[in-house]
């Protein structure tokens, strides 16, 4: 009996113990990210798409997301697309209510950008 209640209680404390432990704080984005992700600007995407186009670099735009990477404006598998992919870096957890800002202005982005280069060039086919 008094084995079984020194288990007990010995249970308790790891318990208390891990749960009053602090998270990890969120990795923020590095000042790289953020001065990239300034430079994207929504109005300039189809622009920016026929130009990357035009010089060969037919990928499409990637950015994460809370679940895993998104490439807004494709339905399919992105790694079956046959277009290739470039992620948005620092598009993850925002830090700040900048960052959320930025990171919803560069889903606009890649969504234009994906759009325009879609029209522009048919994946190649296996």
């Amino acid at each position: 009996m008094k084995v079984g209640i020194i288990i007990v209680a010995g249970m308790i404390v790891l318990f208390t113990t891990a749960c009053s432990q602090k998270a990890e704080p969120v990795s923020c984005m590095p000042k790289s990210d953020v001065a990239a992700m300034r430079a994207l600007k929504p109005e300039s995407a189809k622009s920016d798409a026929a130009r990357d186009s035009n010089n060969g670099d037919h990928r499409l735009l990637g950015v994460h997301s809370g679940v895993g990477l998104l490439v807004p404006g494709l339905n399919t598998d992105p790694y079956a697309s046959g277009y290739g992919l470039r992620v948005v870096e620092g598009t993850d957890t925002p830090c700040s209510a900048e960052e959320s800002e930025l990171n919803a202005i560069t889903l606009r982005y890649a969504k234009s950008y994906n759009k325009e280069k879609m029209l522009l060039r048919q994946p190649p086919t296996t």
